[in-house]
């Protein structure tokens, strides 16, 4: 089950993932739905696999339900914080949305599939990689997002303001790469020839 996990960041609410559905079917709250195509109309369905569901509560106790079409492709579900203690960064079988909290119908779908979301100590980035590619939050909303980094099996090793250590691969091996926390500019290790 998809779980709240504020990854050391410091969260102005309260988020509970896959609430239970009220008997009568009124949340009591607004309800917004987050598309991979970036619609801002309630939800009905999810073509691509179970959606899911969030209740939000903020400090100074407004309330909302959101509710998240799924990737389709594979990948983790679960809500995760940001280092802006007002963003939520809500992963749906591995389609990512980062939303403002305080203006929920603000969202903004990032990368799909989502493989592993990550925060390192020392650095002020959320990060989330797919088997291909990296994109980074800070403060500001996104801040970055690679390309194509190798050709399968990336994935995160470690992080510092220095830079971003990963490992992709190759053909026939393992590369070490390592990217620029500031704009994901590869600073070592190969280029992806596809």
């Amino acid at each position: 089950m998809p779980i709240f996990d504020p990854l050391g960041f410091s969260p102005a609410y309260d988020c509970e993932v896959d609430p239970e559905f009220p008997g009568n079917g009124d949340w009591g709250v607004p309800v917004h739905g987050y598309w991979r195509d970036g619609r801002r109309e309630a939800p009905s369905r999810s073509a691509w696999g179970g959606p899911t569901l969030v209740r939000v509560t903020r400090a100074d106790r407004s309330a909302w339900v959101a509710w998240g079409e799924a990737g389709g492709l594979g990948g983790i579900s679960g809500a995760f914080g940001c280092p802006n203690g007002d963003a939520l960064c809500l992963v749906v079988m591995g389609q990512a949305y980062l939303v403002d909290t305080r203006r929920p119908e603000n969202y903004q779908p990032l990368l799909l599939p989502v493989g592993s979301v990550k925060h390192f100590e020392g650095l002020d980035l959320l990060l989330l990689a797919t088997n291909l590619e990296l994109a980074a939050v800070g403060h500001q909303g996104l801040l970055w997002r690679t390309g194509r980094l190798c050709l399968d099996e990336l994935r995160l090793v470690g992080a510092s303001s220095q830079g971003i250590e990963c490992v992709g691969g190759f053909l026939d091996r393992d590369e070490r790469l390592v990217l620029s926390p500031h704009d994901g500019r590869l600073l070592s290790g190969p280029t992806c020839p596809y």
